[in-house]
């Protein structure tokens, strides 16, 4: 028989005089103990109850052709002819080894242990067993694995054995010089057995008392160390920068590899990752560097996360003008970065029309004020807007050495007069020269806190003192 890759089949005959039925169990890690309808898996369709029959319950049926989990509890469906006795019997089993299942005769105690040649004896009262008379239960047992070695030209591969709740002694020995290379009694957990690339015969002998399954024989391989390698590097950007982007990349190696993603001095995302392919979601546009730091590699790489059809441009300008003394003023900005020409270009918008288009802005206002402009860059499928405000306003005057300007916090304006300036008239404006408070008769020296007007914008405050002294602030709140 040719064993089918990752399956464990076991043949059972359930036999009295009339005859013997036989039903094949299988298990696999691709099983599902609920999905059977779904599949090409047949229900017990059989009325004759002459000889015995099986079948596995779920969602209600009772099916015959089964793939199973490697783990499972269930209840097992028995049909035979009644008040006569039966056998139920182990007449195969092929597959990994490093499994262990049985079946439970809940009434009488009596357990059917799934290896080939056991046998239960049972007598039903009907021709069908009652609903959870008989159950089966299957779970890996003693898994064994080879690991290989981190690092290419490295001896430090292991053989791991997963034992759980269960107390085995361990032999493991080199499959090609037939070499003892570690005996360990009464082991439990999980065992790690530290060995050099090759072929390994594992014997596992377990404690009756804490598993029905005593063993047997595993064969594993463990492989020769590769150097590890980061691959497969696949940008995945949002469209146009809109939405979140995504970065794929493979491991290659094995061991564990620390990995982060930085953007700037920050770290966005790190994890311990396993050898595979992996794929981060959820990030925002923008460059980042990819670092992966392992036993036997560094390696960081350069990411960008942006639409590479998205024009990325800057617009250069004076937040603040000056008022000209005829009243009005020059608006004036650079684009940096900007393309024209092949599908790419640029244009400006002030208040709302577009003002010039594929060259540096240049345009004339009548009033002080604040103006809200556009630079909006556009390339053959993304475009980019670049929303900034200009300030024309009367020319700031500068402040006495004496008076130092700490800036806005939250209503006051922090400022700190060396010297005691006496008799002090206040008065704010905002950027059109508009009176919007007065205060006179303070006292400053030191530290000061000044009430700002309830304004936004482009603010000055002109600090004037009894003996003549002035100073000035301008700035936005």
């Amino acid at each position: 028989r040719s064993e089918e890759e990752g399956v464990i089949s076991v043949v059972l005959e359930t036999e009295n005089v009339f005859g013997a039925t036989k039903s094949v169990l299988r298990f696999s890690n691709q099983g599902e103990a609920d999905a059977y309808a779904a599949g090409d898996l047949s229900r017990l369709g059989s009325s004759s109850v002459r000889s015995g029959e099986l079948a596995y319950v779920a969602d209600g049926e009772k099916y015959v052709a089964k793939s199973l989990p490697m783990t499972v509890e269930g209840d097992l469906f028995v049909r035979s002819r009644a008040n006569w006795p039966s056998t139920m019997r182990v007449v195969e089993v092929t597959g990994d080894p490093a499994f262990c299942a049985h079946i439970v005769d809940n009434e009488t105690g009596e357990v059917l242990l799934l290896q080939e040649g056991m046998e239960l004896d049972f007598t039903l009262p009907a021709h069908e067993a009652e609903a959870g008379r008989f159950t089966l239960h299957a779970k890996p047992f003693a898994v064994a694995t080879g690991h290989a070695p981190e690092c290419e030209d490295s001896e430090a591969g292991a053989v791991v054995v997963e034992l759980g709740e269960v107390v085995a002694d361990l032999t493991v020995v080199d499959y090609t010089t037939y070499e003892e290379v570690a005996i360990l009694p009464q082991s439990t957990g999980t065992v790690e057995v530290p060995v050099a690339p090759g072929e390994y015969s594992i014997m596992v002998d377990a404690n009756e008392e804490t598993s029905l399954c005593r063993g047997g024989r595993r064969q594993v391989v463990v492989f020769p160390g590769e150097q590890p390698e980061l691959l497969g590097l696949d940008p995945m950007p949002a469209e146009c920068n809109v939405g979140e982007a995504a970065l794929a990349f493979e491991l290659y190696g094995a061991g564990e590899f620390q990995t982060s993603l930085w953007q700037g001095a920050e770290t966005v995302w790190q994890a311990a990752l396993a050898p595979g392919e992996h794929e981060l979601q959820g990030l925002a546009p923008g460059d980042y560097v990819l670092k992966v730091d392992h036993t036997c590699l560094e390696a960081v790489e350069m990411v960008s996360l942006s639409d590479p059809g998205m024009p990325e441009v800057s617009a250069l300008y004076a937040s603040f003008v000056e008022v000209e003394p005829s009243g009005g003023a020059w608006l004036e900005a650079q684009c940096v970065g900007c393309l024209d020409g092949d599908g790419f270009g640029y244009y400006w918008i002030l208040n709302g029309d577009i003002v010039s288009e594929d060259e540096p802005l240049a345009v004339r206002v009548d009033e002080v004020g604040s103006y809200d402009l556009e630079l909006v860059a556009y390339g053959e499928d993304c475009e980019m807007a670049v929303p900034f405000e200009m300030l024309v306003g009367k020319h700031k005057i500068g402040s006495p050495d004496d008076v130092r300007w700490l800036g806005m916090v939250e209503d006051h304006l922090m400022a700190v007069f060396d010297e005691e300036w006496v008799g002090v008239q206040l008065r704010w404006y905002d950027s059109s020269g508009r009176l919007l408070d007065a205060q006179e008769g303070a006292t400053l020296v030191g530290e000061a806190f000044i009430q700002a007007p309830d304004a936004t914008g482009w603010l000055t405050l002109e600090v004037r003192s009894a003996d003549g002294r002035m100073a000035r602030w301008s700035g936005i709140r």
